[in-house]
């Protein structure tokens, strides 16, 4: 092994007296993925648009109906 690796792997806290130090946690536990909420958030928002949609739809026929009678 090169210097420069040795060195890297000293100042990392790769290996320590010769033996390799504990192993690093994985990246999901260092970085938890925040896929569930984006996705809850995401449902949230096609429920609202469609209640949304729903009132609108509504509103607009209940104008045509008043304006039929009249």
């Amino acid at each position: 092994m090169d210097e420069s690796a040795a060195a890297l792997e000293a100042e990392w806290g790769l290996e320590t007296n010769g033996e390799e130090a504990s192993p690093l946690p994985s990246r999901r536990r260092t970085h938890p993925s925040n896929k569930q909420q984006v996705t809850r958030w995401f449902y949230r928002l096609l429920i609202v648009l469609f209640i949304a949609l729903l009132v609108g739809l509504l509103w607009w026929g209940r104008q045509f109906e008043y304006g039929l009678n009249n």
